[in-house]
């Protein structure tokens, strides 16, 4: 396969047939370029992590448990089914629930470990209770991310299959990705690179690396902009303004069923003159105005 670049078509990576094609493509994402630019909408702190005696009522939060009993199944109503077993840290012990998941019985074996995030609730019968959490092995010296991306969604994708694709994609092609900015410009600002602003804005290692990831993205997003507007009024000097005919203002006005106020004449004013007075030679700059309020 020929190696991957920021231009390779989506449906070229692998993992993406033409279904997913579809699917991302809904969310403006057609190529590896579009697919490293689709940043997260929020991260969960999977770093806060609560001790079972310490934990925040309906408050998202990570605890770090032991299995302690084996999975058991308990059929509903409506074809609903329920897995549920018990898991427990130093402080204490609580009950885990998650619904329509049969295959968890292989998941968790009695005294292995995980670290659990969710929001904590109190059952019915006063029992510490995580529902549906979601959840990874667990072991001393085996790093765990703490700030988890969440990405903007569309149906038949989920969080954790985008979170995939992206970072087989990084990981593939953005040593290639040139940086645009001038280095002297970037010093000048304090600005990280941009694959080290990519990365992290997807993964950061921490919060300060998320904060130096967002304010490149931010800069780049602004100079873009700033050139556009620079750009769009260097061509509209250059193809001049749309010549009108002058006419008599006071046709319209009289029209009116109200006196106009100074600053709405001294708007139309300022407009007859950008479309008449200042184009009468063919010559002059095109307008640009933005008229607000009650004007």
């Amino acid at each position: 396969m020929a190696s991957l670049t920021i231009n390779t078509p989506i449906d070229k990576l692998p993992g993406v047939g033409k279904v997913r094609a579809e699917q991302l493509s809904r969310l403006g994402i057609s190529t590896a370029r579009d697919l490293i630019y689709h940043f997260p909408r929020a991260y969960e702190n999977r770093a806060d992590v609560h001790t079972l005696a310490n934990a925040v009522f309906d408050f998202p939060q990570s605890f770090i448990l032991t299995v302690a009993t084996s999975p058991v199944s308990v059929k509903l109503k409506n074809r609903l089914t329920m897995m549920k077993f018990r898991a427990f840290d130093d402080s204490g012990s609580c009950e885990i629930i998650f619904f329509n998941s049969p295959y968890i019985k292989d998941v968790f074996q009695v005294g292995a470990s995980f670290r659990f995030y969710c929001k904590p609730v109190l059952n019915k019968k006063r029992i510490l209770t995580l529902t549906n959490p979601k959840y990874e092995p667990y072991a001393e010296g085996i790093a765990l991310e703490d700030l988890v991306p969440l990405y903007p969604l569309t149906e038949g994708l989920s969080s954790k299959l985008i979170d995939k694709l992206i970072r087989s994609t990084i990981d593939e092609i953005l040593t290639t990705v040139e940086d645009p900015l001038p280095e002297s410009i970037r010093l000048g600002n304090g600005l990280c690179t941009l694959s080290y602003a990519i990365r992290n804005i997807h993964y950061p290692s921490s919060v300060e690396a998320l904060r130096s990831a967002s304010r490149r993205l931010a800069f780049d997003e602004m100079l873009i902009f700033g050139l556009g507007i620079y750009s769009g009024k260097k061509n509209r000097q250059k193809t001049g303004g749309l010549k009108f005919n002058p006419c008599d203002l006071k046709k319209l006005t009289a029209l009116l069923p109200y006196e106009l106020t100074n600053s709405q004449k001294q708007t139309i004013n300022d407009i007859y003159k950008d479309t008449v007075i200042s184009t009468k030679n063919g010559d002059g700059p095109a307008m640009a105005r933005i008229i607000v309020g009650d004007v």
